[in-house]
């Protein structure tokens, strides 16, 4: 009877802990209307941490997009301006897969 308890508490600890896990793509080149150049992954980022996907502009057209995990805050929501009408944007957000979600157009 004892180990029967044990078995079911284990499932539902098990259960309940990955019900927290979150899960973002992972994709170091995704191409508009292409793409993930390489193999499309998973990854799993640890508590307190989240999501991001870092957009590369030339002019107002997006080139590609990097997909990922991030431990630093001082990564997420910013954008920086380069030479030439380049721009860069990062976004960060903290549901399964919400790095994927995200529009081309901003």
């Amino acid at each position: 009877m004892m180990r029967g308890f044990s078995f079911t508490a284990c499932v539902l600890l098990c259960l309940a802990l990955s019900a927290y896990s979150l899960k973002c793509r992972y994709c170091m080149r995704d191409i508009p209307d292409f793409g993930c150049e390489h193999k499309v992954n998973v990854c799993f980022p640890r508590p307190n941490e989240q999501c991001i996907s870092i957009t590369f502009y030339e002019g107002k057209e997006v080139r590609y997009r990097l997909q990922g995990c991030t431990n630093s805050h001082r990564d997420c929501m910013h954008s920086k301006r380069g030479q030439k009408g380049t721009s860069i944007k990062t976004v960060c957000c903290k549901r399964d897969m919400c790095n994927h979600s995200m529009s081309y157009l901003h």
